[in-house]
Order: C-alpha cells, then sequence, then structure tokens
C-alpha cells in the first residue's frame, strides 16, 4: 500500500525538516520546493484543476508546506498519483540524508 509508505515517509522527511537549523534548510531548499510543487503539480492534475505555484513564504514553512501538498494528495485516494509522490519524497530524502 503505496498510502500508508507515503504517509510515514512524509511525516519522518518532515519532522526531519522542521528539526534542521537555517543553514542546513538553505542546502535543502530547492529539492524541498522541487517535490512540494510536484506533489502540489500532481493534486491538480487528479482534481482538473489550473496548476498552483506552492509559495516561496520563506525556508521557515518548507516543511509544513511540504506536509500539506502531502496531505492533499493522499486525500485524493490516487494510487498511481501516490506512488509516483513516494518516488518524489524518497528522492528528496536521500537529499536530506546528505545534509
Amino acid at each position: 500500500m503505496a498510502s500508508l509508505e507515503f504517509d510515514e515517509l512524509l511525516t519522518r522527511v518532515v519532522d526531519r525538516l522542521k528539526h534542521l537549523d537555517e543553514v542546513r534548510l538553505r542546502r535543502i531548499e530547492d529539492a524541498t520546493r522541487r517535490c512540494a510543487q510536484a506533489l502540489a503539480d500532481q493534486v491538480a492534475v487528479i482534481e482538473h484543476c489550473l496548476e498552483q505555484t506552492v509559495p516561496d513564504d520563506g525556508i521557515l514553512v518548507l516543511g509544513d508546506q511540504l506536509a500539506v501538498m502531502g496531505h492533499d494528495l493522499l486525500a485524493t485516494g490516487d494510487e498511481a498519483a501516490i506512488t509516483q509522490g513516494l518516488a518524489n519524497l524518497r528522492e528528496l530524502k536521500k537529499e536530506l540524508d546528505g545534509v
């Protein structure tokens, strides 16, 4: 079940982001924004709406933004999209592990 794995990984990644200092957050900022945007784009496709750009509200809210986009994707119930989102999260986690 991709949904369960996605939810667990999302929780771990968001928790890790929320505990990084500002210097480390800056190192992972671009990858985190790309992941959050990819999740938002998947939701837009599923819901047949215009793509929305995840706003740049500063690095201190990156974890929250990723959590919102991830939960929005989970709420769609689309297993194929969630599986793709899981791949996006795994890529982000690899980059996060290097920080």
